[in-house]
């Protein structure tokens, strides 16, 4: 956000637009409705810096504007038998994204849109968040229901509408319904969100390699920052055990051999 401001902004002509209040918070408002927390407070962040050099080129006094608080990190996941429940009560359309969401670390925006033709039979390439280009391999078990999907001859329509088929589309909000009624049928925690099988992947990377960077890669993270919020928190409980046993070798002198 902040380079694409920077590239559209006349900085003389747009300064009060940027730097009032109200205008900040007319667009935060506007932000709240499509996007989490944390991207808002990313946001609030960005037009701060973009007011603060705009203010500093100009000589216009710099005016306070509104922020957004970063929230804490989000701890929920799915567990091992919830993943399974829901994959298995999943119908295709739910279940390819799903999949992509769980075995890849696709967000559910991405994995919606995604088709035919971003698949090569071993790998997806796509635009993800932030317009760049990513390609990530794909499980076997997701290449078989991308190799499945229904043909209409045309390799741009989305794997999930593929499934869902022509009468209706697959849209957000047909989405989210979908997920919402997977929840009650399987009286899962209403907490819980398709974005956390994101965070289920990250933690188990990192359990199973101990790399932050493989985690990283998974997620299309461009910032290890980002990376590390998704990643289920270490338990303090657990620093005496583990400093006992990694404790360094030492032996009193006199002390029998």
């Amino acid at each position: 956000m902040l380079k694409y401001l920077q590239r559209e902004i006349n900085p003389r002509d747009s300064f009060r637009q940027i730097a009032e209040p109200e205008a900040s918070r007319t667009l935060l408002r506007f932000a709240e409705k499509r996007f989490a927390q944390a991207t808002r407070s990313h946001y609030a962040s960005a037009m701060q810096r973009i007011q603060s050099q705009i203010a500093g080129e100009l000589g216009e006094k710099r005016i306070p504007l509104p922020t957004e608080r970063r929230p804490e990190q989000r701890i929920t996941r799915p567990a091992e038998d919830e993943v399974q429940s829901i994959l298995a009560r999943a119908e295709p359309a739910m279940r390819v994204i799903l999949l992509l969401c769980a075995d890849c670390g696709l967000r559910t925006g991405e994995a919606r849109a995604i088709a035919p033709e971003h698949f090569d039979g071993a790998n997806i390439t796509f635009r993800q968040k932030g317009h760049s280009t990513r390609s990530t391999p794909v499980t076997a078990r997701l290449a078989q229901m991308l190799r499945e999907a229904p043909d209409v001859g045309d390799r741009t329509v989305p794997y999930a509408q593929l499934y869902f088929g022509e009468k209706q589309k697959f849209s957000e909000a047909v989405m989210h319904s979908r997920w919402r009624a997977l929840q009650k049928v399987l009286g899962l925690n209403s907490g819980l969100r398709m974005h956390d099988f994101r965070r289920r992947l990250a933690t188990k990377l990192y359990e199973a390699t101990k790399d932050l960077r493989a985690a990283q890669a998974a997620l299309g993270h461009q910032n290890l920052t980002s990376t590390l919020r998704y990643i289920a928190p270490f338990d303090p409980a657990n620093l005496r055990g583990l400093m006992e046993d990694l404790k360094a070798p030492f032996k009193p002198k006199g002390e029998n051999k």
